[in-house]
This record gives structure tokens, sequence and C-alpha cells, in this order.
């Protein structure tokens, strides 16, 4: 009898072991559920919410969205600031995210895609004053291939780096001038041609938006100069051709002939040959 209650009792002490085995891998899948339910994002509504930019400013509103360990986690959330601004769009980390939409309280809007809290890939922002950029964003400033117009219908289609026109560009006017070239930090840099309205055109080197250094001007009448500018005048050795056929070969300063030159006439035969002074042959050698 004894020998019975003893393996009854090794049986049970057994079975005690396997059910508490069993038991031992539930567990860290049930704390894992546990800890995914804490972690899943949670839907609020109008809920009080201080926006921390990617610059570090610190924006009080409220936030309707999804919400994931306190940030705003959603492809459609909406913060609505105290400034009065106001953002519609995808949402990571608590930065905008993807597309989105923001508008400010002074009327100015952006409508494309963020990333990391920036601007950044293919958007349009409108200015209050009508002002209106398409095109592409890096890092929150213009960069890339983009169109920029303003209120008074002048247009600039090319390339921008650091929010400016830099790279090839074609800036058109509206009373029809046109400027098709290079461009560095904002002005005409480099070779390019400007055509105005009434058909006259350049075409030459610039620097700081004004003719300077080698470069043609050609005239609707005709005539045209080869030559040297500075300062958006002929300066320096240049030849004047008319439409006529004669020319003026020699030195130019501040738009007129000035210093030595040498004048022909149609028929290549020199007419004057000397010093000139403010467009005006004064002495032969």
């Amino acid at each position: 009898m004894r020998r019975f209650f003893t393996l009854v009792c090794a049986a049970l002490l057994l079975c005690l072991c396997f059910a508490c085995g069993a038991r031992t891998p539930e567990n860290p899948e049930n704390e894992a559920t546990t800890a995914e339910a804490a972690q899943a994002p949670v839907y609020v509504e109008k809920q009080a919410y201080t926006h921390i930019t990617s610059t570090g400013s610190e924006l009080p509103g409220v936030y309707t969205g999804y919400m994931a360990h306190g940030k705003p986690e959603d492809s459609n959330g909406t913060l609505e600031l105290k400034n009065g601004d106001l953002y519609v769009g995808g949402w990571q980390n608590g930065q905008f995210s993807g597309q989105g939409t923001y508008l400010w309280a002074n009327g100015e809007a952006y409508v494309g895609h963020h990333k990391d809290g920036r601007r950044d890939g293919r958007g349009t922002y409108a200015w209050a004053n009508g002002n209106r950029y398409v095109g592409q964003w890096k890092d929150g400033s213009r960069d890339g291939e983009g169109i920029w117009t303003n209120s008074e219908g002048d247009t600039y289609v090319g390339h921008f780096a650091d929010g400016k026109y830099n790279g090839q560009g074609i800036f058109t006017w509206a009373n029809g001038d046109k400027y098709a070239g290079e461009y560095r930090d904002g002005n005409r840099e480099g070779r390019g041609t400007y055509t105005w309205a009434n058909g006259n055109e350049y075409a030459g080197e610039y620097r700081d938006n004004v003719r300077e250094g080698q470069g043609t001007l050609t005239w609707t009448n005709g005539d045209k100069y080869v030559g040297y500018f500075a300062g958006n005048e002929q300066h320096g050795q240049g030849t004047y051709t008319w439409a006529n056929g004669s020319k003026y070969v020699g030195e130019y300063r501040e738009g007129k002939r000035n210093g030595y030159g040498t004048r022909y006439d149609a028929n290549g035969e020199i007419t004057h040959q000397g010093q000139w002074e403010d467009g005006e042959f004064v002495d032969q050698p």
C-alpha cells in the first residue's frame, strides 16, 4: 500500500511539472502581445499637442489623428496651431512626412511632399502676393527643376539650388523680354542670350546680371557690335558693323568710340583712322 501511495505522489508531481512547463513559453508571448498593444497607434481627436519642428521650434496646437509613443504617426493627421497655421497630411515620428498641405495664417500655402519635417520632393508653394513656385524641393528649399511665376506675369523655368536660380534657366518678362542662359545665386552669370521684345539681341557673357566680357549685340535694323562689354556697355576692343556695310574697328569706353580706331566704308576703304572721343573722330596719327 505504501508503495502504491509513493507511485501516485510521484505521478502527480510529474504532471505538475509538465503543466508548469507547458505554461512557461506562453508567458513571453502574452507579454509581447501586451507590449505591442501599448505601442500600437492610438486615434485622438483635438488633443493638445506641441509640435517641435525639425529646426527645434515649438508650436502649440491641437492634433487629430493617430499617435504612437506620444507623437503623430499617420498618413492623414491634422494639426491646428494656435498661431492660425494648419497642416493636414502624413506624419512619421512626429514630423511631416509624405504628401501634405500646410496653410499659413498669412495666406501662403504649400501642397506637396515632405521628409523629416521639411519640404522635400515635388511641391507647389503659393505666396499671398500671387507669386508661385512649382517644382522640386530639398531640405526645405527650392532645389532642382522648377517654375516660378509672379503676380506681374514674369516667369522663370529652369534649375534651382538653395532656393535661388542656379544653372541653366529661361526668364521671360511680362513685357516680352527673355533671357536664356546660365545663372548663379539668382543672378545672370556666365553665358546667355537676352532678347528684347523689340527684337534686339545680346549673346555673350554676364556677371552679376550685367553684360560683362565678350559678346555680340545685334539690332533689328541690321547693325551689329562684336567685342567686349563692361557694366552693360561696349567697353574695350570691338567691331561695330552698320547695316550698310560700313564698320568701325577699335576701342570703346562706356558705350562710345573712345581711343584708337579705324572707320571703313561699305567698300572696305579707310575713311578715318586715329583717335576718337565720345564717338567722334578727333585726330589722325
